[in-house]
């Protein structure tokens, strides 16, 4: 999780980005502005610099969970093939004796993020794709 540090003191991103709104977007707001809500200007300037920020961050934790959870989901994944491989003979029989498990789970954690991505195209076509090459590898590996 991404901790927001409070203190003003060690804050470089707000006085840049408040500097940069304040050349481009406070001219404009302040032609639009009645006199009397002028002294409303900073205040809005200073809440759309820290919804901004906000929203970054937000995006940012999101990846990193993605990414975490993809190289989870792919350890459990290789793990398992490799407890399905020893109960049938064709592997190792701890996975702590082998790092196929761990190399193994980078290919099916990169399989999953990118299947599961929505920016792909025929994503159901690999989806498939993918099920048929698992159960040709099943298959060939544990046999009939």
């Amino acid at each position: 999780m991404i901790i927001i540090n409070e203190s003003k003191k060690d804050d470089k991103v707000t006085p840049m980005a408040t500097s940069f709104i304040d050349r481009s977007v406070v001219p404009i707001i302040d032609k639009a502005t009645p006199a009397e809500y002028k002294k409303w200007v900073p205040v809005l300037t200073d809440w759309m610099c820290k919804s901004i920020g906000v929203g970054v961050a937000w995006k940012i934790q999101t990846i990193i969970t993605a990414f975490t959870s993809s190289l989870a989901g792919g350890l459990m994944m290789s793990r398992a093939v490799i407890v399905i491989l020893a109960k049938h003979g064709k592997g190792p029989k701890d996975h702590n004796d082998t790092i196929v498990d761990e190399v193994a789970s980078y290919v099916f954690a990169f399989l999953g993020s990118t299947f599961s991505s929505h920016k792909i195209s025929a994503h159901h076509s690999l989806s498939m794709l993918f099920l048929l090459l698992c159960s040709w590898l099943s298959i060939i590996f544990v046999g009939r």
